[in-house]
């Protein structure tokens, strides 16, 4: 069967990121509250950003959560040309193993730019929780449903209020 598109090597990256997510919703989730992170853009276009979100139970799923989150990237270089603010939106269903999380959601980025060139994107996050404290991996990006399809990287370390 020929896919729509070609998945290369990030696109299996993501198929296995979405089998662990899979695997995680069988196991137990923590979190609900207000969400503040704050840390820097990484791998390409080094930038501070900014993160606060609202997380709530998910009513099909007793130990899982949703998180929306509002992400402010602030502005860098990539490639020689300016990047401007980037703001993006997301819904992410988020899961996980004992301290760790797990999610996968759809994002909405403000603006196009040189990391990510349709506005319509996927949040992927990994995060390590200990009590109220975090630290996590954020990444957007389009699957490879434009070109090019750079993505955006973040971690994040913050604390969540409940």
């Amino acid at each position: 069967m020929k896919l729509p598109f070609n998945p290369g090597k990030t696109g299996y990256a993501v198929a296995v990121f979405v089998l662990i997510f899979l695997v995680a919703l069988a196991t137990k989730c923590h979190s609900q509250g207000i969400v503040f992170g704050v840390g820097p853009t990484m791998l390409r276009g080094e930038a501070s950003a900014l993160q606060v979100a609202w997380q709530w139970p998910a009513i099909q799923s007793r130990d899982a959560h949703f998180e929306t989150a509002i992400t402010v990237i602030g502005p860098s270089t990539f490639e020689g040309k300016d990047q401007g603010n980037q703001f993006a939106w997301s819904v992410v269903y988020i899961d996980g193993f004992k301290n760790f999380d797990i999610g996968l959601g759809p994002a909405f980025l403000r603006k196009t730019d040189a990391f990510n060139t349709a506005s319509a994107n996927f949040n992927l996050l990994v995060g390590y929780h200990w009590k109220k404290w975090f630290v996590r991996w954020d990444h957007f990006s389009n699957m490879g449903t434009a070109q090019p399809n750079l993505g955006r990287d973040m971690i994040l370390v913050g604390t969540t209020f409940r």
